[in-house]
């Protein structure tokens, strides 16, 4: 406190009225020294109150961003020729291989062993790397979709567009089919 009353008292006229109040005890610069000083104490409150709530409201909104940054990450849409949807990729594309993925849960598995139509097999073979991992760790995993969002880093909706895309495009090789060299 003070500090406060020396800063208030740098004040030329306020400290005047502090000479006329103590020394000559006017009862008037009394009064308005008090009441200078108690809007004095206010502004200081009320600035300190209102940067406080912007360094508040600054730092939670840093938080917010960064949170939603890191649950959604970049994503670009693709129109695919061949399909009316598109397909969703994730720009942070760390290379997956499928296979290998198979291989850490059996080391002998090969797709032949897992699926069983081989047609299925190479239609397999027609899907984006993410949309293999997905499939994978949906149907052979069994797990779901929060789960393998959460494995993967991507938020919940881009597993399940990227899940549905692929069982669209699936079923679209599956039903028109391509010509598969046997």
């Amino acid at each position: 406190m003070k500090e406060l009353v020396e800063k208030f008292l740098e004040d030329p006229k306020m400290k005047d009225l502090y000479i006329q109040a103590k020394t000559y005890n006017n009862q008037e610069a009394y009064e308005t020294l008090n009441k200078e000083f108690n809007n004095y104490l206010f502004e200081v409150k009320f600035l300190s109150y209102i940067s406080k709530t912007l360094s508040l409201s600054s730092k939670d909104f840093y938080r917010k961003y960064c949170k939603l940054k890191n649950k959604e990450k970049l994503l670009l849409n693709e129109e695919n020729e061949n399909f009316d949807t598109p397909s969703i990729n994730n720009i942070p594309d760390q290379s997956i291989n499928f296979e290998e993925e198979i291989i850490q849960l059996n080391p002998f598995a090969t797709f032949c062993d897992i699926i069983a139509d081989y047609k299925i097999v190479q239609a397999i073979e027609y899907l984006g790397k993410k949309q293999k991992l997905i499939l994978y760790k949906s149907f052979v995993e069994e797990k779901t979709n929060t789960q393998i969002a959460r494995e993967l880093g991507v938020s919940q909706p881009f597993v399940s567009k990227t899940k549905k895309a692929a069982l669209k495009k699936l079923k679209y090789l599956l039903k028109e089919g391509c010509k598969w060299n046997y």
